[in-house]
Parts: structure tokens; sequence; C-alpha cells
């Protein structure tokens, strides 16, 4: 890691030869000194201009998947890091990023094939078993909620709940008929909605145009969907407002071959792209489910 000096005469540097030539690759490493120093909107920006010059740079998305990493944007990252595998190979690096996307993704099983893999080939590297130990603390830590959730599940539909000592006891009629709500992460919530049959894409974003987070084939480019979609929801919610049928709920536009949903959620919006011959009535109760399920949403950044 460099010191605050070092990096700000890199960054001095990098940005004289990119003054020089606005065409220079060394746009991705500005960009990567930038993401150390915290900067990351500056460092996307850069990196975002740089490879709209140099689209098959694969440096420059090596860069962008770390970027997008530490925006906690792991699916964006994972799309980058394929790109830059795609076009310049496979890596020990490559594979370390890839590791730590997965075990943010809770990917554990994934993660630690390749952690193992990794290990084997450079024995005693201090990062890997830093990795394990995390593996091992997030599993634990994703069971012991599963545990906690089917206990939920069964005080719920039976109205025993576990003691310690091992027995079980009655709750009170008022206890046992309270409901328990099972709730969602937005990943989760993608995860089923992707499944749904005719879903090609869903995401969710805020309504600046900010990818939270998605589910998208790899034709989509994330950032221009996000975008496009937060300004059509901002266009029609402002022109509806202003004309006092209130607040935008919802929007729903079929095109020729394809149906795009947005649904407002708090502060933020899902875009759901579904084929015409998807069921909007089933789609329609499963999203409400899901909707009242999810936890609160943070705004990046807040």
């Amino acid at each position: 890691m460099l010191n605050p000096a070092a990096l700000e005469d890199r960054i001095y540097k990098c940005e004289r030869i990119l003054d020089d030539n606005p065409d220079s690759q060394i746009f991705a490493a500005l960009a990567d000194a930038r993401r150390k120093k915290g900067e990351l909107d500056k460092a996307l920006r850069i990196c975002r201009n740089g490879l709209k010059k140099h689209p098959d740079y694969g440096a420059g998305y090596l860069i962008m998947a770390r970027i997008n990493f530490d925006r906690r944007m792991y699916d964006e990252a994972e799309h980058d890091l394929m790109r830059a595998i795609e076009l310049d190979g496979k890596t020990r690096s490559t594979d370390l990023l890839q590791v730590e996307i997965w075990i943010r993704q809770k990917k554990f099983a994934r993660a630690s094939q390749v952690l193992n893999e990794l290990a084997t080939a450079d024995p005693g590297n201090p990062r890997y078993e830093e990795l394990f130990e995390q593996i091992k603390r997030l599993r634990a830590s994703e069971e012991k909620k599963q545990r906690e959730t089917a206990r939920l599940l069964k005080v719920q539909t039976t109205g025993v709940v576990a003691v310690p000592g091992g027995s079980e006891e009655k709750q009170s009629k008022q206890e046992s008929s309270e409901p328990v709500s099972s709730q969602m992460t937005v990943g989760q919530a993608l995860d089923e909605l992707v499944a749904f049959p005719g879903m090609t894409a869903c995401f969710m974003t805020d309504e600046k145009g900010m990818m939270i987070e998605s589910r998208l084939p790899d034709k989509f480019d994330p950032e221009k969907y996000a975008a496009f979609s937060a300004e059509i929801y901002r266009f029609i919610n402002g022109n509806v407002g202003s004309i006092k049928f209130g607040r935008t709920n919802q929007v729903l536009i079929e095109l020729l071959k394809e149906t795009i949903w947005i649904v407002n959620k708090e502060r933020f919006i899902f875009v759901l792209a579904l084929s015409r011959q998807a069921n909007l009535g089933s789609l329609k109760l499963k999203l409400t489910s899901l909707l009242e399920r999810m936890q609160k949403i943070e705004a990046r950044g807040e």
C-alpha cells in the first residue's frame, strides 16, 4: 500500500501524462490510484471514460472490477472481471478477486474451491489464511441465521418454541398468533424474480440512476439500463405529479417483444424486463409478497 505522499505523486504524474495524451492507457493507473485514495466516484468516472476509448483493454476492466468491488457493487464487479479475463486470461490476481467477490455474494463453496487451489500453488500466503477465516466466520453466521429462521417458522406454524435444556413450551395464544416476517435482502428478492418464467432481467436502482444490485445477462449494460430506467421513472412521475394525480407507484411499458415494469420501493425502483408471454398476474402477486418481506434499503453512501 502506497503512503499518502506517494499516492498523490502517482496521481499527479498520471494526470500529467493524460493531459498530454488524452488517449493514453495510463487512465487505468490513475483510476486505481484514485480508488486507493478512497475517491471511488472519481475513479469510476476516469475508468469508464478510458474504457470508452479502449474497449479491449483488459487491465482497465480489472481496475473497474476493483472499483465496483469497493463500491459494494459485486455483480458489476464480477461482470467487469469476466471481461478482463476474456481479454487477458486468468491470473492469480483475477482468481483472488473472484474469490473475494464470491465471498461477498455468499457463494462460499465456489470461493473455498478456488482459494484451496491458490493456497496449494502458493502455500503460506497470509492473505489466503485471512480469506479462509472470513469464509468460516461468514458461513457460520449464515447457518445461524438459517437456524433462527427455521425456529421462527416453527413458532409461527406450531406455536411451540424451544427453550434452554432441550424442552419445548407452548406460547400464549396472543404470542403464537403474531405473524413472523421472514425478511429478505435485495439480492435474495432479485434471485427469486430472475427465476420467474419469462423474466429476462431485473435490477434495483435509486431514483438518480445509480445501480444498487442486478441480475442481468452479459449483453445488458448495467449503468446504461439503470440511468435510462431512472430517467423514465423521473419523467413520468414528474409529469403525472404536475397534474395532481399523485406520486407514481408503477410504470408498465409494453414493447413489441418485451414488457418493462418499473415499480417504486421507497426511494428506489425495481426494474423488471420480461417476455410478452410472462404471466403478469402471477408476477404481481409474487412481487407484492417480496416487497413486503424486503428489509429496509439504505442508499449508497448513507
